[in-house]
C-alpha cells in the first residue's frame, strides 16, 4: 500500500483532483460521465489524466461500463478511501445524476445497478424515475452487491420497488 500511496502522491495536483472522481465511479471508468461531472471537455479530461495513465494508475479498455480502468482494484479503493465521506456522498449523487441521463440506463441492467448503487451510496436510495424494479426484483445476474444487500435489508425504492419485490 505505501507504494501505491508514493506512486499517487508523485502525480500532478491535477491529475490526482480527477482521480477522486473517478475512483467515486468504481474501478471501470466512463470518461464521459467523468468529464460532465467535472466540467471539462473531452481534451481537457485526457490531459489532465495523462499523467495517471503514463503513471499506470489508469489504463484504457474497451469493457462494458467504461473507457478507463484503475490498473488495479486496491488503487482504486485507496483514491476512493481518501476522499471524505461528505464529498463521496456529493460525488456520488452528481455522478448518479448525470449517469441517470444515460439511454442505457433504462435497458441495461448492469448499468441500471451501478445507477442504483451511486443513489444509494448518495444517501438517497429512494430517488425518483429510476426503474428500481428491474435492478432489484429477484437479485438478477449482474445486479451489483451493494444493491442486493439493499434489497435484502428491505430499502424501499418507492411504490414501485416494493409492489415488484412483492410480485
Amino acid at each position: 500500500i505505501d507504494a501505491i500511496e508514493v506512486q499517487l502522491d508523485e502525480l500532478p495536483r491535477a491529475a490526482r483532483t480527477l482521480l477522486d472522481p473517478a475512483a467515486v465511479m468504481g474501478r471501470q471508468v466512463d470518461s464521459t460521465i467523468l468529464a460532465a461531472v467535472v466540467g471539462l471537455d473531452m481534451g481537457a479530461l485526457s490531459d489532465g489524466l495523462k499523467p495517471a495513465v503514463e503513471g499506470g494508475v489508469l489504463e484504457t479498455t474497451d469493457l462494458d461500463g467504461g473507457d478507463l480502468l484503475f490498473r488495479h482494484a486496491l488503487t482504486q479503493q485507496l483514491v476512493y478511501d481518501r476522499i471524505l465521506p461528505g464529498q463521496r456522498i456529493e460525488m456520488h449523487g452528481a455522478i448518479a445524476q448525470e449517469f441517470e441521463t444515460r439511454s442505457e440506463v433504462k435497458s441495461d441492467l448492469s448499468a441500471c445497478s451501478r445507477l442504483a448503487d451511486h443513489w444509494l451510496r448518495a444517501g438517497q436510495p429512494d430517488r425518483g424515475g429510476v426503474p428500481w424494479p428491474r435492478c432489484v426484483h429477484g437479485h438478477a445476474p449482474g445486479l451489483h452487491q451493494p444493491v442486493a444487500a439493499a434489497a435484502r435489508e428491505g430499502i424501499r425504492c418507492g411504490a414501485a420497488h416494493a409492489q415488484a419485490l412483492s410480485a
